[in-house]
């Protein structure tokens, strides 16, 4: 760090402030930069065992008078900002969201701008390398949207619902990227909305459950319906919670529309009034 007798380096789960007098450590991230990715629902699952977030880029520089530093998380794909005004008490800022696997940094500070070049490229999936550039200003950020209390790993929300009686609270369900399925509540009167509770979702037996849960229901009476993708057909459910998160029904489809359907079926649990159950046993209700 210019002007300054430290220096900032990347460790394999976060960075690390060194005094360059005396080489030893004046400041360490511990595990709050993989925090960050949780908080943030950038959280790499797959890679929580093998360097977790995998910071692998760094760079510091000055923006009108004040010292910043910006940490890339390859793995999490954002950038974390943080204020080096002192610099062995960092102070995170803010997070930028990148495209996939950002390691390059090129901050540009004549003209308030900062560049990141992402590495990963895999035109099968339509994912390409980019640069993105990201300029200084007061305006409060567009992102994030959404952010969790530090113990609630979050992403891959499958569904929105409004909590009834409650205007400023959503509920909203993971789907089939996390097991067990865990439903989240929102609190959307703070900026940026915060989760802030989660149920997870249990079987007859009360054991975890894991559902390709692509919608929500909450019920006016106490519970909740998902909207159940399956794997096949004959998978696409709808399945009814209790207020504990504990399934006590499950409605399959009419086998006639099962067998037309391949993975891809049920994609919402809208509620409506209640529906008597036709003398099929068929029941569409989700009030």
């Amino acid at each position: 760090m210019r002007g300054s007798p430290h220096i900032a380096r990347c460790s394999p789960r976060g960075w690390t402030v060194f005094d360059t007098r005396t080489g030893r450590v004046a400041w360490d991230a511990g595990n709050t930069f993989e925090w960050l990715a949780v908080t943030h629902g950038l959280h790499n699952d797959g890679r929580a065992d093998n360097k977790g977030s995998e910071p692998e880029g760094l760079a510091v520089a000055t923006y009108q008078g004040k010292r910043y530093a910006f940490v890339a998380s390859e793995r999490s794909n954002f950038v974390a900002v943080y204020d080096l005004s002192d610099p062995v008490r960092p102070a995170f800022r803010q997070i930028l969201a990148t495209t996939n696997g950002p390691e390059g940094l090129l901050p540009i500070p004549s003209r308030g701008l900062f560049a990141v070049s992402s590495e990963t490229d895999e035109a099968d999936v339509n994912v390409r390398s980019s640069l993105t550039l990201f300029r200084l200003g007061t305006e409060r950020p567009g992102f994030p949207g959404i952010v969790s209390t530090k113990d609630i790993g979050w992403g891959a929300l499958g569904a929105l619902s409004a909590v009834p009686g409650k205007k400023d609270r959503l509920y909203s369900v993971t789907d089939a990227a996390y097991s067990p399925t865990r439903i989240l509540t929102i609190d959307t009167g703070r900026t940026p909305a915060e989760i802030n509770r989660e149920l997870t979702v249990t079987d007859a037996s009360g054991a975890p459950a894991g559902y390709d849960a692509e919608g929500i229901s909450a019920r006016a009476q106490g519970g909740f319906w998902l909207g159940v993708e399956g794997a096949t057909g004959a998978g696409n459910q709808l399945v009814r919670l209790d207020a504990a998160g504990r399934t006590v029904e499950v409605v399959a489809l009419p086998a006639d529309v099962a067998s037309g359907l391949a993975k891809q079926g049920i994609e919402a649990s809208p509620r409506s009034p209640a529906v008597p159950a036709s003398t099929s046993g068929w029941r569409c209700s989700a009030s």
